[in-house]
């Protein structure tokens, strides 16, 4: 049974693998990926997330915005990079920064469900791509062909 002093260390320890390595690891690579079942108690802390954004599209030279930067951003070389890449990038959003999807298990390990987490408008290709309609695949020109015939009749 921890008490004092051990429980708070190990309040600040879960805190800090639960929340803040996650959220560095996602300011670093623009993405996260990570189970499904982490990922659900990670968004349960997704206020802090949209909140230091917010506060980034105020500017560096807003003193609670560092605060804020420097306390969740334990590695100094992510805050300008919130300044300077994510805050432009959000400007004209009001809130959704982030995107969420399961992908595909893992074959060559322990196949084990995984989702990502990424941030909206990153330099990455899309995870899932834009559905083309093709007018010429059989289906279609089926389908096109029942529709002219029933509005004949």
């Amino acid at each position: 049974m921890f008490c004092g002093t051990q429980a708070k260390k190990k309040k600040k320890r879960k805190k800090s693998l639960l929340i803040i390595y996650p959220w560095r690891s996602l300011t670093k690579q623009h993405f996260l990926i990570i189970n499904p079942l982490r990922l659900k108690v990670i968004c349960s802390f997704c206020l802090y997330l949209p909140q230091l954004i917010d506060y980034a599209k105020k500017g560096d030279t807003d003193e609670k915005a560092m605060k804020m930067a420097s306390f969740w951003l334990t590695e100094k070389d992510l805050v300008p990079k919130l300044f300077k890449v994510l805050a432009p990038r959000f400007e004209t959003q009001s809130n959704g920064y982030t995107r969420m999807a399961r992908i595909p298990n893992r074959e060559n390990l322990d196949k084990a469900k995984m989702a990502v987490l990424e941030y909206k408008g990153n330099p990455f290709p899309p995870l899932y791509p834009a559905k083309k309609e093709n007018e010429l695949t059989l289906i279609n020109q089926l389908l096109r062909g029942y529709r002219e015939e029933r509005a004949r009749r």
